[in-house]
């Protein structure tokens, strides 16, 4: 072999080497580039799953608050309703008790029937406060006392008595309010949980 055929299988060779060393460079480097692409695909993958996740947490969460926010309302609404309602009611049986106990034969009658009962009931002295405007009604109880011979019974005028009376026992220890803004307390008291019972069934 001529030293020219010798340079020409010499240059073939690097020339073969250095293809087959470039192709086999590219390939890695190919395959490189693959990888990290399948690599940040995944982790963008990853990160909208998360933010999908996320975004889908937080719309439950809103969704979540925003019931609660109307069920919150509604209750405060109701509440109110019932606030409202109740004080009217309050109001309409004040004025009607303070009415009825503002009447004079009905109170004298109510006063005689207390009296009765707690004359029958054992007490001997009895004291019933009656309001300053209710002056003709405390005299003629304290004739029909007279005529019934009952005894114990003082019946004196009080101007911090409103409609209706009160009974003072045990030389003024103890007292029992009959007044109207008493016993509206009373009958409100009463019919509170029906009231309440009405006003849930109507919302």
């Amino acid at each position: 072999m001529s030293q020219d055929q010798h340079m020409q299988a010499l240059l073939d060779k690097i020339r073969t080497e250095g293809v087959e060393k470039a192709a086999a460079e590219a390939h890695t480097i190919t395959a490189q580039a693959e990888a990290r692409a399948r690599e940040i695909v995944a982790v963008a993958e990853q990160r909208a799953a998360a933010e999908r996740t996320r975004a889908e947490r937080d719309a439950k969460a809103f969704q979540q608050r925003a019931t609660d926010a109307v069920h919150q309302a509604a209750r405060d609404v109701v509440l109110s309703v019932e606030k409202s309602v109740a004080a009217h009611f309050r109001a309409l049986l004040l004025t009607q008790t303070t009415l009825t106990l503002s009447d004079p034969a009905r109170l004298a009658a109510l006063v005689e029937a207390a009296v009765s009962a707690y004359l029958a009931g054992g007490e001997q002295a009895l004291t019933v406060c009656l309001a300053e405007k209710a002056a003709a009604t405390a005299d003629a109880l304290r004739a029909a006392f007279v005529r019934q011979a009952v005894a114990g019974v003082t019946l004196v005028l009080d101007e911090n008595t409103g409609a209706g009376f009160r009974v003072h026992l045990d030389n003024g220890r103890v007292e029992h309010d009959f007044t109207a803004a008493a016993v509206t307390e009373a009958l409100a008291r009463h019919l509170r949980p029906q009231l309440a019972s009405l006003l849930k069934t109507a919302t």
